[in-house]
C-alpha cells in the first residue's frame, strides 16, 4: 500500500472511530455496527477502506477522498429508498440515485449531525405507518 493510500485509509477508519464515539457519548445503548472493508476506484488506481455504520435509526457511509488525503462521510436516505421501492423502481434506477447526503469533512458539527442521525429517529429512516 502507498503512503497516499494508507494515509487516506487511515483518515477513514479514523472518521469511523470518531464517529461511534460520538454515536456512544449521545446513548450508551446504542446497537450499532460498523463494517469496513476495502475498496477500489473503477480505474483500479486507488484502493482504502470504505465504512458503513449502521443502526436501528440511521445509516452513515465513510468515503475515501483521494483528491484531499482524507476521509469525508455521508448519510443514506433510507426513506427515499425505501419510498422508490414502493413506488416500484428497480434497483438500478434507485442506485443511480441520489440516496446519500452531502459528503461532509471530519468537524465537531459533522460529528454532531452523524451521531444524532446514528441515535435519533429525524425521519430519514423509514417512511412512517408503512406495513411491511
Amino acid at each position: 500500500m502507498t503512503k497516499l493510500h494508507q494515509k487516506v485509509d487511515d483518515a477513514v477508519k479514523e472518521f469511523a472511530d470518531a464517529i461511534v464515539a460520538a454515536a456512544v457519548k449521545r446513548d450508551p445503548d446504542v446497537g450499532l455496527v460498523c463494517d469496513c472493508e476495502t475498496t477500489t476506484s473503477d480505474d483500479g488506481k486507488y484502493h482504502a477502506s470504505i465504512c458503513d455504520i449502521q443502526t436501528d435509526t440511521g445509516f452513515v457511509t465513510i468515503f475515501p477522498d483521494f483528491s484531499e488525503e482524507a476521509a469525508k462521510a455521508s448519510i443514506l436516505n433510507r426513506g427515499l429508498i425505501r419510498a422508490m421501492e414502493l413506488e416500484g423502481f428497480d434497483d438500478e434506477t434507485i442506485n443511480d440515485s441520489p440516496v446519500y447526503s452531502t459528503l461532509m469533512p471530519l468537524t465537531k458539527d459533522s460529528l454532531d449531525i452523524l451521531s444524532l442521525v446514528l441515535t435519533e429517529d429525524v425521519g430519514l429512516q423509514h417512511q412512517k405507518n408503512i406495513e411491511e
